[in-house]
């Protein structure tokens, strides 16, 4: 064969690799790219159908104009499937909250007058269907009254499923949760036990404990005792310290870390805040901005740092709401607007939640969302919405309940400013009242447990806790 050939043959063989190798290399990447199904995939796994259709179309509205909508969901799987619901292609011209959605479903989701705040909102999330469970939603859009004519909304209902299977690992602590208690459906109920709500950010689930305090809903991570106040989101668990494990059990009263003042200073909206930004400013925004730290938040800052810093591997990095949401309402003759600056009266959401016992997992403002980025660590306090839903109130000394303390602790909630005093809520031998942040009372952290902490014994009980690996 001559020199010449033989190029040939060279060239021709390398070409012959060239072209298996890129053609293997396609089938690999398509034959990956089958390994994560597409949301279409997925939705192969239900049915879906509508009365009428999918389209919501409100056009020339008017005040309390309201829409209905109802549809069916089945899961054609012998699998768990978790799925969400949005609106998509939304158009919407009418003013900032002049439009508010319910969400209904028994025992799925029951989400009552929420704001449409974004473009494309999921107004429900990780909705879990069991096998070849059937379930019914209603959607029903409502105006308020302070709109005027021609305004127009339209937008179509999306159900997308995310996960195929449980999402929740085998002896976790919300594992254990889940499984050590019957789950009580009604959030009207007095009964002592573990509930679940969809009144929280897009509508995802939240389990929580409501009642006296024999629940057991006690954790022990060293010495140190925390009575567990409900899930996250993501199935993290909220914990909220609850003294030293003392004579075999977590039923101690001594149950803060010490006393200290909210805040200091008093004479400003921004001293509601567990961050705040500059006092007597000319804007909300200034004003509410998390730029400086509470007496509080360094008071909690320092029991992490040389308590809970070796349990870092446990402990999720959660947000903690500091609600400054304003609200306008009255109380004890007072009228309180939704101004929140200065030393203009004002009112903050969760007062009006309360005045209208109407508790909310929700935190709409991602500037209330305090994380480490914001904090320096994973940690917080309660809420008072927290304690609305495990049955506290701002009637009655309610001694029985596991929120209780012989004493007085700060939640992390704003009231409102009245113009003097700015007022956060506390927790009074039972009792939720409200008092000028420059008050000294207890102060009980709160941190969230990691979704994949694992339970190695206990159950829950004040003498026999759950203790977590």
């Amino acid at each position: 064969m001559n020199k010449y050939n033989l190029r040939i043959l060279v060239c021709s063989i390398l070409c012959v690799l060239v072209i298996s190798f890129m053609i293997l290399s396609t089938f690999a990447y398509l034959n990956n790219k089958k390994e994560a199904p597409s949301n279409n995939e997925l939705n192969d796994n239900i049915s879906v159908t509508y009365k009428g259709s999918s389209n919501i179309t409100l056009v020339n509205a008017k005040s309390e104009d309201t829409l209905t909508k109802t549809w069916n969901i089945k899961n054609l799987t012998n699998n768990t499937i978790y799925l969400n619901i949005s609106l998509k292609n939304l158009v919407n011209n009418f003013n900032d909250n002049s439009i508010i959605y319910s969400l209904y479903s028994e025992n799925k989701v029951d989400i009552k007058d929420a704001n449409i705040i974004n473009d494309n909102p999921v107004i429900a999330s990780n909705i879990k269907l069991d096998s070849l469970e059937d379930i019914s939603f209603e959607l029903i859009l409502h105006v308020l009254d302070n709109v005027q004519y021609n305004n127009t909304f339209s937008s179509s209902i999306d159900v997308n499923v995310i996960s195929v299977g449980d999402n929740i690992n085998k002896d976790t602590l919300i594992d254990k949760i889940l499984k050590d208690n019957v789950l009580i459906n009604d959030n009207n109920s007095t009964d002592s036990g573990l509930y679940w709500s969809n009144n929280s950010n897009d509508g995802i689930r939240i389990y929580y404990f409501k009642g006296n305090n024999t629940l057991n809903n006690n954790v022990k991570m060293g010495d140190m005792c925390f009575r567990i106040i409900r899930s996250t989101e993501d199935n993290g668990i909220k914990l909220i310290y609850n003294g030293n494990f003392t004579n075999g059990e977590c039923n101690n009263s001594e149950n803060t870390i010490g006393n200290s003042p909210y805040n200091t200073n008093y004479n400003y909206n921004a001293y509601v805040g567990y961050m705040y930004g500059s006092p007597n400013s000319n804007t909300y925004e200034n004003e509410h901005k998390n730029t400086n730290s509470s007496t509080i938040k360094n008071f909690v800052n320092n029991f992490y740092g040389a308590n809970l810093s070796d349990y870092s591997s446990l402990i999720q990095d959660s947000y903690y709401c500091n609600n400054r949401k304003v609200a306008d309402f009255t109380y004890k003759s007072v009228k309180y607007s939704s101004v929140g600056y200065r030393n203009y009266n004002s009112g903050y959401e969760s007062m009006s939640n309360l005045l209208l016992g109407n508790p909310s997992f929700k935190c709409l403002l991602e500037n209330d969302r305090l994380n480490s980025k914001d904090t320096s660590y994973p940690i917080g306090m309660l809420t008072v919405d927290e304690a609305l839903f495990a049955g506290l109130d701002n009637k009655n000394d309610n001694q029985d309940n596991y929120l209780y303390t012989n004493g007085s602790y700060w939640t992390m909630t704003p009231a409102y400013y009245d113009g003097i005093n700015a007022y956060n809520f506390m927790i009074d031998n039972g009792k939720i009242i409200e008092k000028p942040v420059n008050n000294e009372a207890g102060v009980r952290p709160v941190i969230t447990i990691k979704k994949d902490a694992i339970v190695i014994s206990g159950v829950g009980s004040i003498n026999d806790p759950y203790i977590l690996d």
